[in-house]
């Protein structure tokens, strides 16, 4: 939305509550499965909320802060259903996801894992490449990217000079946690 000034700004966090029970609802009307606890959506609503203003702050400039003529953000919400031993065969290499399934896996007694990927986009230059600036490679390895976005969810960690920045990811982190 607009503010008086004329300048975009992103909505409010109760804004993003209403989103969220939007999009569940909608990725679920071809199933008769009853979307998340009501109690949940304040979380996914604050999710939401602090990974689209993160889009809006760092997703309009390329590396050198120079805005873009056009910027692109939006939310994508995709309901899955996955067989666990399906995800077993594919989660074999990564210790952390492995975990997770296993341990939905004696919480449900269930063989199967139902859940919503939610994808936040934009078109910035991404996490990694703001937070190495200039020793950003193009030849960068998968792993070193993967390490620089770690670093960008981590606490008052950020590529800003504002000591009041560095808090929004490592509060998603949280919540998820």
């Amino acid at each position: 939305s607009q503010s008086e000034s004329g300048q975009i700004r992103v909505r409010d966090r109760v804004d993003f509550v209403t989103l969220a029970r939007e999009l569940i609802q909608r990725s679920s009307r071809a199933t008769s499965e009853v979307p998340i606890p009501p109690r949940l959506l304040p979380r996914f609503g604050a999710i939401l909320h602090e990974l689209f203003k993160n889009t809006h702050e760092w997703g309009r400039t390329d590396q050198d802060g120079t805005p873009w003529r056009r910027s692109v953000r939006g939310i994508a919400v995709e309901r899955h259903s996955w067989k666990l031993s399906d995800l077993a065969k594919i989660t074999t290499d990564n210790p952390a996801l492995r975990s997770f399934v296993t341990a939905h896996q004696s919480r449900t007694g269930g063989d199967t894992l139902k859940f919503y990927e939610f994808t936040i986009f934009d078109s910035g230059v991404g996490l990694a490449r703001s937070w190495l600036g200039k020793k950003w490679l193009p030849s960068i390895s998968r792993d070193a990217e993967f390490l620089a976005c770690l670093e960008c969810l981590k606490k008052h960690h950020t590529s800003s000079n504002r000591r009041d920045k560095g808090l929004g990811l490592a509060e998603v982190m949280a919540t998820l946690g």
